[in-house]
C-alpha cells in the first residue's frame, strides 16, 4: 500500500470554553445550553443548517420528548405554538420550522457558528484534548478549547483522540439498519397502527405481479403538521458500515434506488397513493448505529430494566423502548423502566478534556437502541453543557463533578 507523508503548520484562529463538533440534536442541546450559561462556545457543523437527523435525514417523529423539561420542552412547545408540532401521534414536526428555530436559538445564545466545516483531527497537549483541527472553504484551521464535545453521532472526535470503542453489537459487530426517509404529498391514507401500511403493501403484492420485495414489516406513513405532506419510514439498508466512506456512499445510492422503486410501487398498485408525488429523498441516509465509545461507565440493558438512577445523572430519564431494526433480532419493541444516564457514560475512558453526547455514548447494543432517539440526545447535550459549566465555574476537572444537578 502506498502512503504519502504530510506536514502542516495550522493557524490557531481562536480559543473557546467549549467546542461542539456536530449540530444535530445532541450538539444543539450542548451548544445552546453552554452559550446560555455564559460559556464562550463554538459549534462546528458540516451542513449549512442545524438539526442533523431531524433536518438532514428527515427523521420523524420527535421521540421521547414528553417526559422532558428544559430545552426539549422549550423546542416542542414553541413549535406547537406556531402549528409546527403535532400530527402523527402528536409528535411530528415541520423540518423547515425546526431549522429556523435552531438558527434563532443558537444566535440568541451567543454561540459562534461555523457551517460547511468538517472535523479533521484533535489537538492534544500532555494527553489532554485541547482543541480541534477542521477543514472548510477557508482551508485548514485550528481552534483551542477547555472542553471539546463529540456530537458527531459516530464518535469521530473520540476515535481521533485515541478512545476505545465497540462497533454495533458486542457479539458480532453488526449494526442496526440505516433508513432513507422520503417526503411525499397527498397520500389518501392515515396510519395509526404498525401493520396498516404493511397490509396494504402485502395485499398489492398478493393481487398483482409487482415484483416488489417488502423487506421491512413495520413501515409507516408519518403525517407532518404541513397540510398534505408525510414522510415514509420503510427503506432499510442493511450490512453497511456508516463509518466507512465507501460503504456509506453505497448505502446512499441503494437507499435512493429503493425509494424510487418503493414510490413507483405505491403509485401503481396502492390506490391510496395514486395522487401522491415524491417531493424529495432525505439529503442524508439515517444512520442508527455505528461506534459506542467506551466511557467511565457502560450503560447496559440491566440499567434499563431496573430503572437505574445515578448521583451524577444528567437531569432526565429515558423512557423510550428498546427498538432494534435488525433482522437478527425481534422487531417488537421491548419496554424499559425509565432510567437515568450518568455523566460518566459521556467521558471516554482514559481521555481528558473530551465528552461524548448522542448515540455514540458508552452503552451496550440494547441500551443504545433505547437512548439513541432525539429527545434523549438533546437532553444529554443539555446535561453535558451543565456539567462543563459547573466544572469551569468551580475550577475542577469534569471527572471531579460528582453531581451535575
Amino acid at each position: 500500500m502506498e502512503y504519502i507523508k504530510e506536514s502542516f503548520t495550522t493557524k490557531v484562529v481562536d480559543s473557546y470554553d467549549v467546542i461542539v463538533v456536530g449540530g444535530g440534536p445532541a450538539g444543539i442541546g450542548t451548544a445552546i445550553t453552554a452559550g446560555r450559561k455564559g460559556l464562550k462556545t463554538l459549534i462546528i457543523e458540516r451542513y449549512g443548517f442545524f438539526g442533523g437527523t431531524w433536518t438532514a435525514s428527515l427523521v420523524n417523529p420527535f421521540f421521547d420528548y414528553a417526559n422532558k423539561d428544559g430545552l426539549v420542552k422549550e423546542i416542542t412547545t414553541e413549535l406547537a405554538l406556531h402549528g409546527n408540532f403535532g400530527a402523527f401521534w402528536g409528535k411530528s414536526y415541520n423540518f423547515e420550522a425546526m431549522k429556523n428555530m435552531l438558527d434563532t436559538k443558537m444566535r440568541e445564545a451567543g454561540v459562534k457558528i461555523l457551517f460547511h466545516t468538517y472535523f479533521s483531527d484533535v489537538i492534544k497537549e500532555d494527553g489532554r484534548v485541547t482543541g480541534v483541527i477542521v477543514q472548510n472553504k477557508g482551508g485548514r484551521m485550528a481552534f483551542k478549547a477547555k472542553y471539546v464535545v463529540d456530537a458527531t453521532g459516530d464518535g469521530d472526535v473520540s476515535v481521533a483522540a485515541g478512545a476505545d470503542y465497540i462497533f454495533g453489537n458486542e457479539k458480532d459487530g453488526s449494526a442496526q439498519a440505516m433508513t432513507t426517509m422520503f417526503l411525499i404529498s397527498n397520500p389518501k391514507f392515515r396510519q395509526s397502527e404498525p401493520d396498516e401500511l404493511y397490509e396494504l403493501m402485502k395485499k398489492a403484492c398478493d393481487t398483482y405481479n409487482t415484483g416488489y420485495n417488502i423487506d421491512f414489516d413495520k413501515p409507516y406513513v408519518i403525517w407532518l403538521p404541513l397540510d398534505g405532506y408525510a414522510v415514509v419510514q420503510l427503506v432499510h439498508i442493511r450490512n453497511k458500515n456508516g463509518t466507512d466512506p465507501f460503504e456509506l456512499s453505497e448505502a446512499e445510492l441503494e437507499g435512493r434506488d429503493k425509494v424510487y422503486e418503493t414510490f413507483n410501487f405505491f403509485k401503481k398498485y396502492i390506490p391510496e397513493f395514486k395522487d401522491s408525488d415524491l417531493i424529495m429523498t432525505a439529503p442524508q441516509i439515517g444512520v442508527r448505529e455505528t461506534r459506542h465509545i467506551l466511557g467511565d461507565y457502560y450503560i447496559t440493558v440491566n440499567d434499563l430494566v431496573s430503572g437505574a438512577e445515578f448521583e451524577d445523572n444528567l437531569g432526565f430519564k429515558v423512557s423510550f423502548n428498546v427498538d432494534i431494526h435488525d433482522d437478527n433480532f425481534a422487531q417488537s419493541c421491548k419496554s424499559v423502566v425509565p432510567y437515568q444516564i450518568p455523566l460518566r457514560a459521556l467521558l471516554p475512558k482514559g481521555v481528558n478534556g473530551l465528552l461524548t453526547v448522542g448515540r455514540c455514548i458508552s452503552g451496550d447494543f440494547y441500551a443504545h437502541a433505547s437512548y439513541r432517539v432525539t429527545g434523549d440526545c438533546v437532553a444529554m447535550g443539555e446535561g453535558a453543557a451543565t456539567a462543563i459549566a459547573k466544572a469551569i465555574k468551580e475550577n475542577k476537572d469534569i471527572r471531579e463533578i460528582k453531581k451535575v444537578f
